[in-house]
């Protein structure tokens, strides 16, 4: 998620500060301590402290005396600043960009069984605030918030019993504990979409040649990886950014969005990030997945001012691409995590 957060003329001297909290102790969670957080167990938040520490800190479980976030980042200034916060679950990494400069801050932990206490689903987010004598303007806006989840396939084989608990209601889930209504009849076959919600009473049996399965494709990210990459056309694209996946190519990039391009003539082409509002870092290949061959690559082309901030961007005007060759193209992170738009355009 990202968010504009101003916390007045961070001097030292202001009210104590905010923290973005994830919690699951209720709706009616409260502390007086803490930034507002001390004391709020099954929780994690990012606490931005304005009085003497002037830094960033990650606690947990309502700890507000212990940074688990490494070396507490330091903050200064005044006006708004873009903070964005990254669960990346595949690499159990929660990751804090202050300013959009890169990631300043990374804890990793499962969070799902060490704080959340094994369930991940009811977590509630928010902002809690608080202070002595002091008093300081803290505002949040443009709050922004993505997700992107996604679980492995499920097949269940032929003429198997799949149950659980009986008379219960929950959740599809993946860990084999699959229960419904239904029977599922010789040579049919049954699928359920990822996020799809089933009543589960009873069971259900997989008679002979009857396959059960749990279709996650529909809606789920992908393209974080080379072997990944997601075919497109000549046009306008989306990138949701290279925040997870850890599919980056080069030593000093960590993720990367990937996409392949097949031309349908010969020609020249061009492909440009430019005026999106996002630092972007661009490689272009041939070949193969693990046997990649430099093609072109662009960092800085062009510039974009928005407040008082360059921001640069990478932009190829000329691409003599082949008619059936497969072109891979990567974007990574090692300026931004944030997603933009291209255009790929025949010339």
């Amino acid at each position: 998620m990202s968010f504009n957060l101003d916390l007045g003329n961070i001097s030292g001297n202001d009210a104590d500060g905010m923290t973005l909290a994830f919690q699951k102790q209720g709706y009616s969670a409260l502390s007086n301590s803490g930034l507002g957080y001390g004391g709020i167990n099954n929780s994690i938040a990012v606490a931005f402290r304005t009085y003497v520490f002037d830094e960033i800190n990650i606690w947990i479980n309502g700890n507000s005396d212990t940074n688990v976030g490494g070396t507490p980042y330091a903050i200064s200034g005044s006006g708004s600043f873009l903070v964005t916060v990254i669960w990346d679950e595949p690499l159990q990494e929660l990751s804090v960009d202050w300013g959009d400069d890169g990631i300043d801050m990374v804890y990793s932990n499962d969070l799902v069984t060490n704080v959340f206490n094994g369930d991940g689903a009811g977590v509630i987010w928010g902002f809690t605030g608080y202070t002595g004598g002091l008093s300081a303007n803290h505002k949040v806006c443009d709050i922004n918030l993505e997700t992107n989840y996604c679980v492995a396939s499920y097949t269940q084989a032929a003429n198997t019993k799949l149950i659980g608990p009986q008379n219960s209601s929950e959740h599809f889930d993946t860990d084999g504990n699959i229960e419904s209504t239904q029977n599922i009849l010789a040579n049919k076959n049954v699928k359920y979409d990822s996020g799809s919600e089933v009543d589960l009473e009873g069971g259900f049996e997989v008679e002979a040649n009857a396959v059960f399965e749990a279709n996650t494709d529909s809606g789920c990210a992908k393209g974080f990886t080379c072997a990944d990459a997601i075919a497109i056309q000549v046009g306008t694209q989306t990138a949701i950014g290279p925040y997870q996946g850890s599919g980056g190519s080069k030593a000093d990039a960590t993720h990367a969005n990937w996409y392949t391009f097949t031309p349908e003539v010969t020609a020249t082409y061009s492909i440009s990030a430019c005026n999106q509002g996002v630092d972007t870092r661009l490689w272009i290949y041939t070949g193969s997945c693990g046997t990649l061959t430099a093609f072109a690559e662009s960092d800085d082309a062009c510039t974009q001012h928005i407040g008082g901030t360059e921001i640069f961007a990478s932009s190829i005007p000329t691409l003599n691409f082949v008619q059936g060759a497969i072109y891979y193209i990567e974007w990574d992170d090692v300026w931004s995590p944030e997603g933009f738009d291209f255009q790929l355009i025949q010339n």
